[in-house]
């Protein structure tokens, strides 16, 4: 989508700047370890698990467990398993404690995004990259990777919006991307079933609130009730990937036909209409943290959900994407790590990466810890930890080839490398 293109041609830019099938057998699960989703025993080669075992001994690596196909996408972990798919159709569920498979299950197709966890379901969807492709959403039981059900309603792709309670919100989409005559689908976790559908165009991401459910879309930001009735929509020039925050009684997004010159447009969540713009500076993205709208970009700022006055700024340029945050302070990384403080935006340190691309994961152990590009040729494969009091190198590891996008645990980071998902210890 060119909402997409952009927001990775920019975050590049910025950082080296600066229909249903119910049917429940079979089950598509195997719920035992060393087996290799299709219900027999696996045998992995003798490369593959020395290779395993190589990275399970590297420093700061608290475990490595070997999967039937490459790891393509950031893995998901929940308080009990790490959830994970490969382009092989195996979607797993690990033990975030030693990396013990609990489960497997055959999706049959490669799994395309990360798998998505709601109401005791993992959500993943199934299918090949190419034009008529025809993903299916599978929904399997957290606990024993039972298939629950599966949905395939167009010859096209899908894309899972996100579930609140025991509703999934699921997109349709092709490649032909415009404004409207795609669908957003209301399913019951618990058996598939549709409660509603409402036309949209074809979805850039999504969010879901208590309230509504907002999709951005090619030239339109779509606001759809719970209920499925449409609450308004709102013409957009380029949205720019992974921008939109609700605050308050404010929605919030970026908005730029040329990825250079953003806009930060704010909307009144009831009736659509805009409330203000903010183009004081470049700020490329947004990010919702409590009752605070946070910007990002050649500065990062506080602006006034109300009104688009700034609170605070912090002369640290960043992009900001679910970034990391405790005991009142933020944390960024750019081409300086910093830790600013939300009551008032002071930096309370800042430390040089050294890096082509870099992003913070999350907070382990009192660390912040980083994934680095050391260069153009050399992408996502280096992890960096700093004091999140001082900002003091506290350690580093390198993956031998490239990883997916870490993701923090409760004690691990995790990621995925070819065909392994590693834990990253402190």
């Amino acid at each position: 989508m060119p909402s997409r293109r952009t927001f990775l041609a920019l975050s590049a830019t910025a950082a080296v700047a600066g229909c249903m099938d119910t049917a429940q057998s079979p089950t598509g699960s195997t719920p035992q370890n060393g087996t290799d989703g299709s219900g027999g025993e696996s045998t992995p080669d003798t490369e593959k698990a020395q290779t395993t075992t190589d990275r399970a001994s590297a420093e700061h690596v608290a475990w490595a467990q070997s999967l039937s196909g490459a790891v393509v996408n950031p893995t998901t972990p929940a308080r009990d398993s790490v959830y994970v798919g490969t382009d092989a159709g195996t979607v797993a569920a690990l033990s975030p404690a030693d990396g013990t498979t609990q489960w497997t299950y055959d999706a049959e197709r490669k799994v395309q995004r990360s798998p998505v966890v709601g109401d005791g379901t993992v959500l993943a969807i199934a299918g090949a990259d190419g034009l008529n492709s025809a993903h299916a959403a599978h929904a399997i039981d957290a606990e024993t990777g039972d298939r629950r059900w599966t949905f395939s309603p167009t010859d096209w792709w899908l894309d899972v919006v996100g579930t609140d309670g025991d509703t999934a919100y699921v997109a349709t989409g092709d490649d032909h991307v415009q404004s409207s005559g795609q669908t957003l689908y209301a399913l019951a976790l618990g058996d598939g079933t549709e409660r509603w559908a409402a036309e949209i165009g074809d979805p850039s991401g999504g969010l879901v609130t208590d309230e509504r459910v907002y999709v951005p879309s090619y030239g339109v930001l779509y606001a759809v009730g719970k209920d499925g009735t449409p609450a308004w929509q709102y013409e957009v020039g380029e949205y720019q990937f992974r921008t939109l925050s609700v605050v308050d009684d404010t929605v919030a997004f970026v908005d730029a036909e040329d990825p250079r010159e953003p806009t930060v447009v704010a909307l009144d969540r009831e009736t659509g209409e805009q409330r203000w713009s903010f183009e004081e500076w470049k700020a490329y993205t947004t990010q919702a943290v409590g009752d605070r709208l946070l910007v990002g970009g050649d500065s990062v700022a506080s602006l006034d959900p109300t009104t688009g006055d700034v609170e605070w700024r912090a002369d640290v340029p960043a992009t900001i994407y679910d970034t990391p945050v405790a005991d009142g302070t933020l944390y960024v990384v750019n081409e300086d790590a910093a830790a600013i403080s939300l009551s008032d935006g002071s930096v309370e340190w800042r430390t040089p990466v050294d890096a082509y691309l870099a992003r913070p994961t999350c907070l382990l152990d009192g660390q912040l810890v980083i994934q680095r590009s050391a260069s153009q040729d050399d992408r996502d494969r280096h992890v960096l930890a700093l004091d999140a009091e001082t900002g003091e190198s506290a350690w580093s590891y390198a993956a031998e080839s490239r990883l997916t996008r870490l993701v923090g645990g409760e004690a691990y980071a995790f990621a995925g490398e070819d065909e392994t998902v590693l834990a990253i210890a402190p």
